[in-house]
């Protein structure tokens, strides 16, 4: 029983209360849950309904042996002595019944109270006349079963308040078991919280530290020569991406009056009623002017005017197409465009190169930068959400922990002090 020992741990002074760590908890319910009170209790009133049962069993042999009052009238004696045989085998009935079972358990002790009450209440239903007829023919034995069956009564009281009492002893210890596995669930997730946090606030600092690196490094190198090189790399590039997008726009703009007439010659090369000879070049004139080969641009251009009167288009419309074809033909302002636009790209492509070559520390760190800042704010999101759920777990825990306190008081019968940490 040393063990019994540990799990209590008072403090010096006379008025505190026990303390019962909650790891001891279920030891403790285990423990209260075996009450050789009660199994001694039960043992106490099955012997007394076993004195009952001898003085029972004896009333009734009397009852059989007993002679009638000769004074009686013969109706009476007749009913009376037909009542006497009934009652006695009734009598009989629940004297087999008073026998206790061996087992002292809560569960026997509850299913023999009920079997003596169900067999009490069947003769009390059954008999109740025939046992007026026995008393007026036989007063002394049917007094005498009278008080044995009172005797029973009082017995059956008390082990039905035995009984129920205990069973709200194991239902309140049952309770408190469910209740104390929910809370030690409930600490444990709080410690994983809490570590989670501590582990979150760790790589918190970490990430913020790696930032603020990268940015003390990025401005060192953007202050450099080197970085200077690299902001002026990048200043020409936007310049010459400017000018590129304004050409293709100019070139979009002198395209734009050919469209209607360029999808009706798309269209109808598609379903064989002519034949193309630059069918791509007269799909990048619609989409994308810029991409069409140098070369291309007058040829395509040439064939187009060449097939316009093929076109089905209303004659006004026919001859702005056609005029600004000529135009377009003559003055060649696409084919001056195109060229630039591929000198200006060649360019283009050589201050990419010469940046990509420049800036690849200075990138480095900006992506360092860029997904450091992603992942402190993921980091803050999910330090935010286990924050909120350790103080919902804490307030489960706080109430749970009052409601355990409060069953193991009851069952303990004074003052507990549950160590939540042990």
């Amino acid at each position: 029983m040393k063990w019994l020992n540990n799990i209590f741990k008072k403090d010096n002074s006379a008025n505190s209360a026990s303390r019962l760590a909650l790891s001891d908890l279920d030891a403790w319910l285990d423990h209260r849950a075996e009450n050789p009170e009660f199994e001694k209790k039960i043992s106490d009133i099955y012997a007394k309904i076993g004195y009952v049962a001898v003085d029972l069993a004896a009333d009734i042999k009397a009852l059989r042996c007993a002679s009638p009052k000769e004074s009686a009238p013969s109706r009476l004696l007749n009913a009376g002595l037909a009542a006497k045989e009934a009652l006695i085998v009734q009598m009989k009935g629940i004297s087999e019944k008073l026998v206790p079972p061996p087992a002292t358990d809560v569960s026997s002790a509850a299913e023999y109270h009920s079997r003596i009450v169900k067999g009490l209440g069947n003769t009390v239903l059954k008999f109740g006349m025939a046992q007026n007829y026995v008393a007026a023919l036989f007063p002394d034995q049917a007094e005498k079963l009278k008080s044995d069956l009172n005797r029973t009564s009082h017995l059956l009281v008390e082990l039905n308040e035995t009984v129920d009492k205990r069973q709200s002893e194991l239902m309140d210890i049952n309770a408190s078991k469910r209740l104390g596995d929910e809370v030690v669930d409930k600490v444990r997730q709080i410690g994983e919280l809490k570590k989670k946090l501590q582990d979150s606030e760790k790589k918190l600092v970490d990430l913020l530290d790696l930032a603020t690196k990268a940015q003390s490094d990025l401005k060192v190198l953007e202050s450099s020569e080197k970085g200077r090189r690299t902001k002026a790399l990048k200043e020409m590039l936007d310049i010459k991406l400017i000018e590129l997008t304004k050409i293709e726009t100019e070139m979009v703009e002198l395209v734009f009056p050919l469209t209607k007439a360029l999808a009706r010659l798309v269209k109808q090369g598609s379903s064989d009623r002519l034949e193309l000879r630059n069918r791509k070049a007269f799909e990048l004139l619609i989409s994308s002017p810029q991409e069409v080969v140098d070369r291309d641009i007058s040829d395509t251009l040439l064939e187009l005017r060449s097939k316009v009167d093929l076109l089905g288009l209303k004659d006004k419309k026919r001859d702005k197409i056609v005029e600004h074809l000529d135009r377009l033909i003559e003055d060649q302002p696409l084919e001056t465009l195109k060229a630039k636009h591929s000198e200006i790209t060649e360019v283009a492509k050589g201050l990419m190169e010469k940046l990509s070559e420049s800036s690849q520390e200075m990138t480095r760190l900006e992506e360092t930068l860029n997904q450091t800042s992603q992942q402190i704010e993921m980091t803050k999101v999910g330090m935010h959400q286990n924050m909120k759920s350790l103080s919902t777990m804490e307030e489960l825990v706080s109430r749970s922990e009052t409601e355990l306190k409060a069953r193991v008081e009851k069952i303990a019968s004074r003052p507990i002090a549950l160590d939540m940490e042990g």
